[in-house]
């Protein structure tokens, strides 16, 4: 957390001031004597931790890293339902978010789902590719079931959080349809959760996880009274979203719960600071040291388990990729588009709406995952012959 001067300063910010010059006017109106070179200084470690936009403080606080990963994240966004909106569920709905309900709630839904996938759903879908392939066999009817369902889901995981932003009594922006790395998705603005306290950070970073184990709930209770397939499918899909919302390496709810715990705004732009010191230090050239060094020893140690979880989850990422996805392209793309041929041909309507969304979902991660690495690759060129050239971080 905060504290000192700093502190005292981000809380002033919140305050409006948008230049250094309003700034020494609240601090003087705040009767608070402090020389200019004490506001640069506090101002300078602001920066460092990427808590405002720069020394001269033209944007005043910076807006959550949550929105601005966003921007860089998500492609297009659509909002479709305005807070106004939202406000007759959100309320209601926000009394299940206190923090001793999601305190004991998430470990025992964590547990029960754990059991049931074990007991009950993983003998009927099995592994996680064999519940693709189990969706990609539907009929067209149950298909589509499936499809309404998933995303009567993903709406009310973003629901969690912005029941969560009014449990903690601060604003949220619309909920909307996006295309996340061109995967289509949904989202909920919080910009203004991050000016919340940490504790109520994690209840918003936490609300869609917890909102998510509850629609898998459901989905398992409908399934054990009905038997209905599409049911143990709904709570199999809902399972594998928590569970990829709490992995900690990607920008999804698990990666801001730990950011949050920490107090480190943004992790992913430490990791690349770690990993290039790490890079200059091999090849014996001058590097300033990251600024997670001026971290406190504790949680210092915390973030370097992460940072290292990190790495091995990069590297097994894209050797998964390598040894399963790309033979996996090939195989289902070739499918997809035999059935489009032949559904055009016998005039199925149906098959060929179905066959059409299974060919869009079969090509665009590969679209995402060629635009991100492709991306980070050259980025990470022109970095390493810009030292080399210049001999120096």
């Amino acid at each position: 957390e905060l504290r000192g001067d700093a502190k005292i300063l981000i809380t002033l910010l919140k305050g409006g001031p948008s230049t250094t010059a309003e700034l020494q006017a609240s601090i003087e109106k705040n009767n608070l004597d402090w020389a200019p070179d004490r506001i640069t200084r506090t101002l300078e470690r602001l920066v460092s931790f990427s808590l405002v936009e720069n020394a001269d403080i033209q944007a005043g606080v910076q807006e959550t890293p949550k929105r601005k990963r966003r921007d860089k994240q998500i492609m297009l966004t659509y909002p479709l339902l305005k807070p106004g909106h939202l406000r007759w569920l959100t309320q209601p709905l926000s009394h299940l978010l206190s923090p001793g309900i999601m305190l004991y709630g998430i470990p025992a839904l964590l547990l029960l789902h754990l059991l049931a996938w074990i007991k009950v759903l993983h003998p009927l879908v099995g592994s996680a590719s064999a519940l693709a392939a189990t969706v990609h066999t539907l009929r067209p009817s149950l298909f589509m079931a499936l499809a309404f369902g998933n995303y009567l889901g993903l709406l009310f995981h973003e629901l969690g959080h912005a029941s969560a932003c009014v449990r903690c009594n601060t604003k949220h922006g619309p909920i909307g349809v996006c295309l996340y790395w061109v995967l289509p998705g949904l989202y909920t603005d919080v910009t203004q959760a991050w000016r919340l306290p940490a504790k109520q950070r994690l209840i918003v970073d936490a609300g869609g996880i917890f909102f998510s184990l509850i629609a898998a709930t459901v989905a398992l209770a409908g399934f054990l009274i009905s038997r209905y397939p599409v049911c143990a499918l709904l709570c199999s899909i809902f399972q594998v979203t928590v569970l990829i919302n709490l992995i900690p390496f990607l920008r999804m709810d698990g990666y801001w719960m730990i950011s949050d715990g920490l107090g480190i705004p943004n992790m992913m732009q430490a990791n690349k600071e770690l990993s290039q010191w790490a890079v200059l230090r091999v090849l014996r050239l001058t590097a300033a040291p990251p600024r997670i060094f001026s971290l406190p020893a504790s949680r210092r140690r915390i973030y370097y388990a992460y940072y290292f979880g990190f790495v091995a989850f990069t590297l097994y990422f894209l050797w998964t990729i390598t040894v399963w996805y790309v033979p996996q392209l090939g195989h289902l793309a070739g499918g997809a588009i035999t059935g489009l041929y032949s559904s055009f041909r016998n005039h199925l309507i149906t098959d060929a709406a179905k066959n059409g969304a299974k060919l869009v979902v079969v090509f665009l991660p590969a679209l995402g995952l060629a635009l991100y690495y492709g991306r980070a690759i050259r980025r990470s060129f022109v970095w390493l012959v810009g030292v080399l050239n210049g001999g120096r971080a």
